[in-house]
C-alpha cells in the first residue's frame, strides 16, 4: 500500500502536498483490510498522506487516480484540488500520438502477404504480442483521456455548486458586516 502511494504521488508530481488516500478492497478480502486499518496510521505516515481511508467493496470515489495493487486490492488518491487535468490530459494525448501509429505500422506489417508468406511463425507471434501490448496502451490512454475529461466536467461542476451563493466576506467568527439573519 505504501509503495502504491508513493507511486502514485510520483506519477501525478504530488510532492510534499497533503492527499487523501484510499485503500479499496474486493469484497472477501476483510482479513487484510482489518490488518491495514489496525496500522492505518503507520501506513499513513509512512506513504505521506493526509489521511488513508480503508475500504472493502465500496467504489472508488470520484477524482480520484488508481494503482493496482493486485487483483483484491487498489490505491487511490483523490486528486481534486492537486492536479492540473489539463496538463494530464495533454500527456496522454501526447503518448497516444507516438503509439497510434506505432500500431498502424504494425498492422500493414501483419497484414502484408509477402511477411504472412516469408516471417516464421515465432515472429507472427511476436509481433501479435507486440501489437496487442500496443493496442492495450492504446486503450489504456483512451479511457484515462475520458476519465481525466469526467474529472474537469465534475470538478468545474462541484466548484459552481460550492460558489452558488458564497457570500466572499463571511467572517468565521460571526462578526460579518452584511450578514443576514440565514448566515
Amino acid at each position: 500500500v505504501v509503495a502504491a502511494a508513493r507511486s502514485l504521488r510520483a506519477q501525478y508530481g504530488l510532492g510534499n502536498k497533503p492527499a487523501a488516500f484510499h485503500a479499496a478492497f474486493a469484497a472477501g478480502d476483510g482479513g487484510r483490510a482489518e490488518t491495514l486499518e489496525a496500522r492505518s496510521s503507520d501506513a499513513a505516515t509512512l506513504a505521506r498522506a493526509a489521511s488513508l481511508d480503508v475500504r472493502v467493496a465500496k467504489p472508488a470515489p470520484a477524482g480520484c487516480g488508481q494503482k493496482l495493487v493486485d487483483e483484491k486490492l487498489s490505491v487511490l488518491v483523490n486528486l481534486e484540488g492537486l492536479v492540473d487535468a489539463d496538463a494530464e490530459i495533454a500527456k496522454l494525448r501526447k503518448e497516444l500520438k507516438t503509439v497510434e501509429p506505432l500500431v498502424a505500422k504494425l498492422r500493414a506489417k501483419i497484414a502484408n502477404p509477402q511477411y504472412l508468406a516469408k516471417a516464421s511463425d515465432a515472429q507472427k507471434a511476436q509481433d501479435a504480442e507486440k501489437l496487442s501490448q500496443y493496442a492495450d496502451k492504446v486503450k489504456a490512454a483512451e479511457a484515462s483521456v475520458e476519465t481525466w475529461e469526467a474529472f474537469k466536467a465534475g470538478a468545474s461542476a462541484r466548484g459552481n455548486a460550492d460558489d452558488a451563493g458564497d457570500d466572499e466576506d463571511d467572517d468565521f467568527w460571526g462578526d460579518d458586516d452584511d450578514q443576514t439573519p440565514e448566515e
